[in-house]
């Protein structure tokens, strides 16, 4: 469907158990490089209509920032569950966590918050609003403050 951003979804049927496996082992590598363990829970498959490209990149961004904040050492777990009609996706680090402000703009164009050094464009999590709103989706964000962690969550919904 086309929808207010003008992104172009193209859904396709798939499973998103295999979607974040294959999310997980793209980022793997520098997980392991930052001394970050992955975690996965996951059904064994969960039939969804997606778009896997979109998938694709929702799910490696919100990876990449929770293994890119995260300390050495440190664990990002990663849950998939069912509730109802929608799916839920779960990335949860224990990393630098958001201040209120941070967690207002989370998902706006350019915002950074603070953390200007990381670089980057600061489009990654408005990107992953976009396209999960693509998909009649919603995403969140929390954090109880600052080295709390972030725990990020994407509803998505499961069409038959």
């Amino acid at each position: 469907g086309l929808r207010a951003t003008g992104r172009r979804t193209h859904p396709q049927a798939g499973d998103l158990a295999a979607d974040l496996r294959e999310a997980l082992a793209s980022v793997e590598p520098r997980a392991l490089a930052a001394e970050v363990s992955l975690t996965l829970q996951a059904p064994p498959s969960l039939p969804c209509e997606r778009d896997p490209t979109a998938i694709q990149l929702v799910l490696r961004n919100l990876l990449d920032n929770a293994v890119k904040y995260s300390a050495a050492g440190g664990a990002v777990q990663v849950q998939l569950d069912a509730e109802a009609d929608r799916a839920r996706i779960v990335v949860r680090d224990a990393g630098r966590g958001m201040d209120g402000s941070e967690l207002a703009h989370a998902f706006e164009a350019f915002w950074r918050g603070s953390d200007t050094a990381s670089g980057g464009t600061g489009l990654g999590l408005f990107l992953v609003r976009q396209l999960v709103d693509a998909h009649g989706g919603q995403v969140q964000a929390a954090s109880d403050g600052r080295e709390r962690g972030s725990v990020f969550t994407v509803l998505l919904p499961l069409r038959s």
